[in-house]
Parts: structure tokens; C-alpha cells; sequence
């Protein structure tokens, strides 16, 4: 019989009182239960602590110190598991009832495997499902369509979170604790004298693409397709929904830094030029925003030109299309603001 793999769950909240009550009820509320349910409190302003401390008998709740950043509360979160198996979820997300139970199996079934992920579906702010098909679901819909074994299936997941193809990780990611060294990592992060670098990195991306690539080629990840948990997609965490020219060049900092710290991290290992490649035009995808939407209009074009030659899919090319032709007619505020309603 084998033994009990333990599981940690450790979620990251800011300001999330309308859904963090769904989000730990959907991590308790597992057919295989979890060892332990930490909660990471971002120095949340809103009732967030008061929602949380319902659960208090059954979670271990940290508050930060100061409000420092997904990264850095993830970070502190996995500090103070203690599980075989890490697993993450965002406070406004909700995981399916099979989550844990689909992913231990993974892990249990072949000691190879270093990282699980999944398919999941979305919903709205209000909980309803919204249909819709992004390129992380017509990714994972290409890389299974075959069947692969598993040896081929983890080279594809592997390319798609280096290359950034399109792979969901935040709360459908688990690691195998052995397999991320924290302090290691701390140093790397360290090595970036920039002011703020950590609070501006997004943690799902980074904390994957370093647990890929500092263990041995033979570790596998491992995709489940199946739809094991729901992204709430809402105004406030849209992915590129800003209002303001203010709000939008602030996502592009913290993509771009997260890139920065990806692409330095891919340089120093042997991975495909495919890999690097699409890592720099990550960074020049960034670069085009940032100049489009603080009007420099000559370097935005050329950029934008670039991009359309070398990168970009069809359907990429079809919304730049749109987005440069609307920005420079309405301006970049006119523009945001339209697009965000």
C-alpha cells in the first residue's frame, strides 16, 4: 500500500472578500483531503482576515507583514508548508471537488513527474460559466489531439510553459516540493538589482520555468485534460483589462520585469533556440505596448512591425491590427477606456 502522499494547499489573497470564502471551501471540500490549508493574507484593506478567520480551526492563516506582491506571499507560503505536493490557488478561483484527488495520482503513479497542471473552465464574476475559447485551450486541445505518451506529452507542456505557448498554470499548477529549491531560487531573485524586482513578478510562470529547468532533463511535468478548477474572470483581474493609460502601463511593468526574470533564468540553461526566441519577443511584445500606449507612436510602429514578421498567429495579428489602428485614432485613453467596458 502506498503511503499518503501529503498535499499543502497554500492560497494568496489581497482584497478578495466577495470570493475568498468559495476559494477555501472549494480547497476543504476535496475527495482527497488536504494536509493542510494555508492561507497568505497580503495585507488585504478589505474584510478579506474576517472571511478568512471563519475557517480559523481548520487553516493556518499569514498575514504579511506589509503588502508585498503574489510572488512574495506564494513565496511564504511555501516556506511554511510542510507537504510532499505543493498545490496553489488563487483566492477568487474555485477548484473542482476531483482536483487533488486527479493530481496526487499523477505524482503517486510516476516519481518522475516534478509538475501537474489542468484544464479548467471560466466563469464569470457572479459565478457563471462564460464559454470561451482562449489560446490556452486551443493549446492544450493541440498538444493532446494525439494521445501522446507521457515522455512526449511533457516535452510539449515543457516547450509551452518555457516559450510561454500558451499553458494555464495559477491555481491549476502543483509541484513536487523536493523539486523547487526556495533558497536557491531567493538567490537568483536577488541577483537583479532592481528596485522592487520581486513585488512586480507574477509567481505562477516564474516559480514553474525555474522548477522545470533546475532539475534533471528526464523530470516530467504532466497535463491533465481535464477541467479541474474555475477562473473567475472579472473586471479586477482581467487579464489585460485596464481602464487608464496609468493602470495599463502598470500591467505591462510587472509582465515585462516577469519576462526579464524568465528570460535571464532560460539564457543560463540549455533549452531550444525556439525557447529563447520566443522569450525575446515576449519582452518586445511588452516593449510595443509600453510605447503605444505613452504615445510614442514611431517606436510603437516599427515594434509593431517586427512582431507582425516574425511572431505573432493570425488571430494575434488580426486584435494588433484593431488595437494599433483604434489607439491611434482615439488616443490611448479614449481607447482603454472603451475597451474595458
Amino acid at each position: 500500500m502506498r503511503n499518503a502522499v501529503k498535499v499543502s494547499v497554500v492560497i494568496t489573497v489581497y482584497n478578495l472578500e466577495k470570493y475568498i470564502e468559495e476559494a477555501i471551501r472549494s480547497a476543504l471540500c476535496q475527495t482527497y483531503p488536504a494536509y493542510e490549508v494555508i492561507i497568505v493574507d497580503d495585507c488585504s484593506t478589505d474584510n478579506s482576515a474576517f472571511c478568512i478567520n471563519k475557517f480559523k480551526d481548520v487553516i493556518t492563516y499569514i498575514k504579511m507583514a506589509e503588502n508585498s506582491g503574489v510572488l512574495m506571499a506564494t513565496l511564504e507560503g511555501i516556506k511554511r508548508s510542510t507537504g510532499d505536493i505543493v498545490a496553489f490557488l488563487d483566492g477568487d478561483d474555485i477548484w473542482m471537488p476531483t482536483k487533488l484527488e486527479e493530481t496526487v495520482r499523477v505524482f503517486q503513479e510516476n516519481e518522475k513527474v516534478i509538475l501537474v497542471t489542468h484544464n479548467y473552465d471560466i466563469i464569470d464574476g457572479e459565478g457563471y460559466l462564460i464559454e470561451k475559447s482562449d489560446l490556452t485551450k486551443k493549446n492544450i486541445a493541440l498538444i493532446t489531439k494525439d494521445q501522446p505518451d507521457i515522455e512526449l506529452l511533457s516535452a510539449r507542456v515543457k516547450n509551452s510553459i518555457l516559450g510561454y505557448r500558451g499553458m494555464w498554470l495559477g491555481s491549476a499548477y502543483c509541484i513536487r516540493r523536493t523539486a523547487f529549491n526556495q533558497i536557491e531560487f531567493d538567490v537568483f531573485m536577488d541577483s537583479f538589482d532592481i528596485p522592487n524586482f520581486r513585488r512586480m513578478c507574477y509567481q505562477d510562470h516564474l516559480i514553474a520555468q525555474y522548477t522545470i529547468l533546475t532539475n534533471h532533463s528526464q523530470a516530467q511535468v504532466f497535463l491533465i485534460d481535464k477541467r479541474l478548477f474555475k477562473y473567475r474572470l472579472y473586471g479586477a483581474n482581467s487579464s489585460g483589462v485596464s481602464n487608464t493609460v496609468e493602470s495599463a502601463l502598470s500591467t505591462i511593468k510587472r509582465g515585462s520585469a516577469n519576462v526579464l526574470a524568465t528570460s535571464t533564468l532560460v539564457s543560463r540553461f540549455d533549452v531550444s533556440d525556439d525557447i529563447k526566441r520566443r522569450q525575446r519577443y515576449m519582452q518586445l511584445e511588452y516593449e510595443y505596448l509600453k510605447a503605444l500606449y505613452s504615445k510614442k507612436y514611431l517606436v510603437a510602429i516599427k515594434l509593431f512591425r517586427k512582431l507582425m514578421r516574425s511572431t505573432w498567429t493570425k488571430d494575434q495579428k488580426g486584435k494588433e491590427i484593431k488595437r494599433l489602428s483604434a489607439v491611434l485614432l482615439l488616443g490611448p485613453s479614449k481607447f482603454l477606456a472603451l475597451k474595458s467596458k
